[in-house]
């Protein structure tokens, strides 16, 4: 399921849409979608699959990962 905050809801997403609906509509408005939850956990299958059918194929799917955080922190902080 797609994590929304309140303020979107019936803004972006039209009001009283479920939020299983959200994936299939913000991909027809938008060709990009950044998933979080890989950051703490590869997702499953079943998950994966349900994402990939409810999306047009040219859709793209950017997945965080923990190493981008600590790549980011050497850069910044390294020793000079």
């Amino acid at each position: 399921m797609l994590s929304v905050p309140a303020a979107v809801t019936g803004s972006f997403y039209p009001a009283g849409m479920k939020p299983a609906d959200y994936l299939k509509f913000y991909s027809t408005k938008l060709q990009t979608g950044e998933i979080y939850n890989t950051f703490y956990r590869t997702p499953s299958v079943s998950t994966v699959t349900g994402w990939y059918e409810k999306t047009p194929p040219d859709f793209v799917f950017a997945a965080t990962h923990p190493g981008n955080v600590l790549l980011l922190f050497l850069v910044l902080y390294r020793s000079p």
